[in-house]
């Protein structure tokens, strides 16, 4: 059995799209790229896994949120959500609970909790449906705008943790190990916050007969969906948060 993957990164911040959040087309399109760079490397590394899925650019399950998640990976009944970020290269980290980039320059982007936000909705979310997940802790893959040196080494996320590409293909492809294929009862459920909704169809079930195991056939989305020609870092925007510089939304 394969691995699956459904939706477009960075869909929502195509040009005919609402990106009011951001300063102006520029910054949105700096997220676009940023989600594309990593949602490419999650659907390489998935579409090769034994089962596992991961979908893209989805709604927040709870209502009354703008925001977006960009990516979740499902295997086994285990959830990953992953949010990309696109910022300058610089050294980024934090000091009691204040995040600077460079020499002491206040970076609000890394202070907002919507990574813990869309954490308890998606867990609200598979509580209401009797179903049985796990919640991993959020990642937040942050990727480079241009060359130069980035660190995040010391950069924290409120209940959230700061990957590198590396550091994301390591830890995903660990728990695809570990944990096996997709849950499918929990990828029916999550494929419904799918921005694109025609992105995902159910995979058919083959009907058993006598001792024959069922099988199950899983599609896997076609390359046309997927933008290559982008490069890699880590991060992720806030559920109100709004940009006023060249960072990237998450």
């Amino acid at each position: 059995m394969s691995g699956a993957s459904y939706g477009t990164p960075g869909g929502s911040l195509g040009e005919n799209e609402d990106t009011s959040w951001a300063a102006n087309k520029a910054v949105a399109e700096v997220g676009r790229i940023g989600e594309q760079i990593v949602g490419n490397m999650l659907t390489d590394l998935v579409v090769t896994s034994n089962g596992a899925v991961v979908l893209h650019d989805l709604s927040m399950p709870a209502h009354w949120s703008k925001a977006n998640i960009d990516h979740i990976v499902i295997t086994g009944s285990t959830i990953i959500i992953i949010d990309a970020k696109r910022w300058k290269p610089s050294t980024y980290y934090t000091l009691g609970s204040t995040a600077y980039r460079g020499l002491f320059s206040h970076f609000k982007h890394a202070q907002k909790n919507g990574m813990g936000h869309a954490a308890d909705s998606i867990q609200t979310m598979m509580s209401k449906r009797q179903l049985h997940a796990t919640i991993s802790t959020p990642l937040v893959a942050v990727v480079a705008t241009g060359p130069g040196f980035m660190s995040t080494h010391f950069l924290r996320f409120p209940r959230a943790e700061v990957v590198s590409k590396k550091g994301l293909a390591v830890r995903v492809r660990r728990l695809i190990r570990d944990h096996g294929p997709a849950d499918q009862a929990i990828v029916d459920a999550i494929s419904t916050l799918l921005k694109d909704s025609s992105a995902y169809s159910a995979p058919s079930r083959s009907v058993p007969t006598g001792d024959q195991a069922p099988t199950t056939h899983t599609s896997v989305t076609p390359a046309s969906k997927i933008t290559s020609n982008v490069t890699f870092v880590a991060g992720g925007i806030a559920e109100d948060e709004t940009n006023h510089s060249d960072e990237g939304r998450a």
